[in-house]
C-alpha cells in the first residue's frame, strides 16, 4: 500500500546575501536529497525538494510553502557553514507546523 505522505527536503541557505551571490554560479544540485527523494518516491511518498539559495527562498517564502504543501516530514541538509540557518529554518517549520517531524542531516550532522 502506498503512503502518500508529503515530505519536503530542503537544502539550507548559506548565511549572508553576499555569500548567496557566490553560491549560485557554483551551485551543485543537492544529490543527497535527490537520492533520498528517489527512494521515498519509489515507496509512495509525495516529495518536494527545495534548494533555498538557488530558489531564493527566505523566511516568508518558506512559511508560505509549508502552509500550502503541508508536509508531515521535513528533512534539512546542513553543512557546517549552513548549520545555524538550518536551526533557524527548523524553528520556522515548527512555528508553522508544530506536529511536523523535522530531521537534520548532511555533512555537518555526519561529522564525528
Amino acid at each position: 500500500m502506498k503512503n502518500f505522505f508529503k515530505v519536503l527536503l530542503l537544502q539550507a541557505p548559506v548565511p549572508g546575501a553576499h555569500n548567496r551571490l557566490v553560491a549560485k554560479p557554483s551551485a551543485i544540485p543537492p544529490l543527497g536529497l535527490g537520492y533520498l527523494a528517489s527512494v521515498l518516491i519509489q515507496n509512495g511518498f509525495d516529495v518536494k525538494i527545495i534548494d533555498m539559495d538557488i530558489e531564493d527562498v527566505g523566511p516568508t517564502e518558506i512559511k508560505q510553502i509549508l502552509f500550502n504543501y503541508q508536509p508531515k516530514i521535513v528533512g534539512i541538509s546542513s553543512t557546517s557553514l549552513t548549520y545555524k540557518n538550518s536551526l533557524r529554518v527548523s524553528k520556522i517549520i515548527k512555528d508553522v507546523l508544530p506536529n511536523c517531524i523535522v530531521c537534520l542531516g548532511g555533512p555537518h550532522v555526519s561529522i564525528e
